[in-house]
């Protein structure tokens, strides 16, 4: 279909925290797709990520990032890609919070 999906299962931290450390496979993934690929989107708010916007951007590669709103999403990264999207304002994305104070509602 065009894409790729990289995941890994997420773990809950003593302190009750979620959490799927993805950078290592992040950027080795979109480091092995720049030759081939003409665009990259990342869906992340990490500021972490923006050596690796700005390396993709050097090898022509225009850069979308789809991130979280609240001011979740750094502001160095959003400067550094070519398209920036905030997933709350998205039609039809529901962003489950995690913990049993934030549920989603039943269907009913």
């Amino acid at each position: 279909m065009g894409f790729r999906v990289i995941t890994k299962p997420v773990r809950e931290h003593p302190d009750g925290g979620m959490k799927a450390n993805m950078d290592v496979e992040l950027v080795l993934e979109a480091v092995n797709l720049a030759p081939v690929v003409e665009e990259m989107v990342l869906v992340t708010g990490d500021s972490d990520f923006v050596p690796l916007v700005d390396y993709l951007s050097r090898k022509g590669l225009r850069v979308t990032v789809f991130g979280p709103g609240r001011g979740s999403t750094s502001v160095e990264l959003i400067r550094a890609s070519d398209h920036y999207k905030n997933l709350d304002s998205l039609e039809g994305v529901v962003i489950p919070r995690f913990g049993h104070e934030n549920t989603l509602p039943e269907e009913g």
